[in-house]
């Protein structure tokens, strides 16, 4: 199991994302092997980093978390739209605008997890939680 979640951005010190990864990463025990991994918040590397890190380990499950700022909950994602489209710059200062993420690719993928039933359970445990349209 790949979890990568991302580097501070925007001026913020930390990046929940990238930190809860580091802690799950430290205090795994499960069955599965997991490893984790904090991404650049640079759209010229960032894709490049996760593409390296499936080839090389080859998980069964990619989990990638990211801050979605403004929102006070986890929000699985039930659509992965194939956009770049940033309202600000990156941390090396790429702004891409409008601009696909695979050139070629699908406009949009539907994920094929159970999004609306992991929200459940996760807002079950007493964690905020409901379902993303997308990013």
């Amino acid at each position: 199991m790949l979890l990568t979640g991302f580097e501070p951005f925007a001026g913020d010190q930390t990046n929940p994302s990238g930190d809860a990864v580091v802690r799950l990463g430290a205090a795994w025990n499960g069955p599965a092997r997991l490893v984790t991994a904090v991404l650049p918040v640079d759209f010229a590397r960032a894709g490049a980093e996760l593409i390296e890190l499936v080839a090389t380990h080859r998980p069964d499950v990619v989990i990638a978390t990211g801050l979605a700022g403004g929102r006070d909950a986890i929000t699985p994602e039930r659509i992965a739209v194939n956009l770049r489209d940033a309202r600000i710059p990156d941390n090396a200062g790429h702004q891409p605008v409008d601009t696909a993420s695979i050139p070629g690719a699908p406009l949009a993928y539907a994920s094929s997890l159970p999004v609306k039933a992991i929200a459940t359970e996760i807002a079950a445990s007493g964690i905020p939680a409901s379902v993303s349209l997308s990013a």
